[in-house]
């Protein structure tokens, strides 16, 4: 009796693809990697259910902003429709870092996927906060627009390019990675809510120093203004229009009280007086260039290690 040869092909063991392609030829990776670039870029840009979701959110924006102002129809007599677009940006702009999280890969291969899903996160919070603008009687000049998309896209990028440094391209763990950035996302975003008694201790604490080594608590607090994204949008209405809305009975008063005045985060570049010297000035790249540049950094850096594995897979 004859029985015939099967032959099986050794399986590819994926747990350890991030750690073999730490070892492989750069130039390889490289090469694929720019000649799938252009791709990436076009299935990114040009896509209709891209076109169909900036669509239904500028549709949202628009809705949504005309919506508060008949909610708050009383103060806009009083203010005009500020108001509601003030509120319609601080929502669209978290709706846009919770469709980063959306749009998060599920497994790892070629065609820039993390690239491709900050692209769309900005394009579609930028028809979001064009249709902000468009509302009836709204007062959101273009610089305002222009400030809340950059912003966006900047946080967006940060957000995706963490989740690329956490994931480490293990398929397994892509959905505690979400889970983890969502905890973050959370806590950034409600800051100035759970932190009061944090700081509270801190400024106690700092009372028994001497005066030279005092100053953390007030660096807890800067860094919790500078990446909360809703503190964040309203450091953008306090540089474009001169709102403190942090500085208010129910917000600031409630956060750390009159006692400690700290100072709004630098959103764009420009230069700043030097506190060493009174006549010079230095410059300052700005938060969101900063977030910005970090997160592209680190979700490119993600997707050019993800070629690596895909080429070990396909190899193997």
């Amino acid at each position: 009796m004859n029985v015939a040869a099967t032959k099986v092909s050794p399986a590819v063991d994926t747990s350890t693809a991030p750690a073999e392609a730490a070892l492989y030829p750069p130039h390889r990776v490289v090469t694929e990697a720019l000649s799938a670039l252009p791709g990436a870029l076009r299935k990114a840009l040009w896509s209709r259910g891209l076109l169909l979701a900036q669509a239904a959110a500028f549709a949202t924006g628009l809705v949504f902003s005309w919506s508060l102002q008949s909610l708050l129809e009383s103060e806009a007599v009083r203010s005009g429709p500020l108001p509601a677009a003030i509120g319609a940006s601080f929502v669209l702009n978290l709706a846009a870092l919770a469709l980063a999280l959306m749009l998060l890969p599920t497994s790892s291969g070629k065609g820039f996927l993390l690239l491709r899903a900050w692209l769309r996160v900005t394009a579609v919070s930028a028809a979001a906060f064009a249709g902000l603008a468009c509302a009836p009687g709204a007062a959101v000049s273009l610089k305002i627009v222009l400030g809340l998309i950059a912003l966006t896209s900047s946080q967006a990028a940060a957000l995706l390019g963490l989740a690329g440094w956490l994931t480490g391209l293990v398929e397994p763990l892509r959905g505690t990675v979400r889970l983890i950035l969502l905890i973050v996302l959370t806590l950034a975003a409600t800051g100035t809510l759970w932190s009061r008694p944090l700081l509270e201790d801190m400024y106690v604490a700092e009372q028994k120093l001497p005066r030279g080594q005092r100053g953390s608590a007030d660096d807890v607090a800067q860094a919790l203004l500078a990446l909360g994204p809703s503190t964040a949008v309203a450091t953008l209405w306090n540089e474009e229009r001169a709102l403190d809305l942090l500085r208010g009975r129910l917000t600031y008063e409630v956060w750390l009280g009159n006692h400690h005045i700290i100072p709004y985060p630098r959103l764009w570049p420009g230069h700043e007086q030097d506190p060493a010297s009174p006549l010079a000035t230095v410059f300052k790249p700005g938060l969101a260039l900063v977030i910005g540049a970090w997160g592209l950094v680190l979700l490119l850096w993600a997707d050019v290690l993800r070629f690596a594995v895909w080429i070990v897979k396909q190899d193997g």
